[in-house]
């Protein structure tokens, strides 16, 4: 069973505040939110107590939320299986979630018939062009699978920058309002090297994009 796999994994796994995510959500104010894949919830809970979310949905594989009374929904199962209810969301969150997915492109086909008209998608994808990758494939040869990570061993789906966007621009009233390195929302050798050298190596220095897909406020004709 797929979720059997996830409840290995240490918790801290599914316990860190997705910072990144919250600042590219922006100056949005009392929205509803869903977060696929939110964990205990952590990066919802931030949103709620800094007034950018007036409601906060959670849908996960692995049953971990504490203090369930805190959401104003949860539900556990498998998001591939899943139907999303209609126009009921400004934001969906897929932080670090989408590379876990046996068919991405079926999931976000059904996930934009959840946003209102307007909304965005708020995500982040590990960026197997990253230096790393490169290291293993070349010289050692092997990946090496891990418990999380570039090689997290439970990752389905591998993602250059340009996949990315192909993911989004697939659906005809998706648009990526924006594509940003995880550099830009940190500080390490990494993101010191990318500024000294202009961005020229960025596809090779960031472990992973967030990026920002905005739903068109109008209906796209087929």
């Amino acid at each position: 069973m797929k979720n059997e796999q996830y409840k290995t994994k240490n918790k801290s796994y599914f316990s860190n505040i997705r910072h990144e995510i919250v600042e590219v959500i922006g100056s949005r104010k009392n929205v509803d939110i869903l977060e696929v894949g939110g964990g205990i919830g952590n990066t919802l809970l931030y949103l709620k107590k800094a007034g950018i979310a007036s409601t906060i949905h959670l849908y996960d594989i692995v049953d971990i939320v504490e203090d369930k009374k805190e959401f104003d929904s949860i539900e556990i199962g498998d998001i591939e299986s899943k139907e999303f209810p209609k126009n009921k969301y400004d934001v969906i969150i897929f932080a670090d979630v989408l590379e876990h997915i046996i068919d991405p492109y079926k999931v976000i086909n059904k996930a934009k018939g959840a946003l209102k008209k307007g909304g965005i998608i708020a995500c982040s994808i590990p960026n197997i062009r990253h230096f790393s990758a490169l290291y293993k494939i070349f010289i050692i040869g092997s990946f090496k699978y891990k418990d999380s990570g570039l090689f997290d061993k439970t990752h389905l789906r591998f993602f250059c920058k340009s996949d990315m966007e192909a993911l989004f621009d697939s659906e005809n009233d998706l648009t990526v309002e924006s594509i940003t390195s995880c550099n830009k929302f940190r500080k390490s050798k990494a993101s010191l090297l990318d500024r000294v050298t202009f961005g020229v190596f960025t596809q090779f220095l960031s472990m992973q994009y967030i990026l920002v897909v905005k739903k068109e406020p109008f209906d796209v004709k087929q």
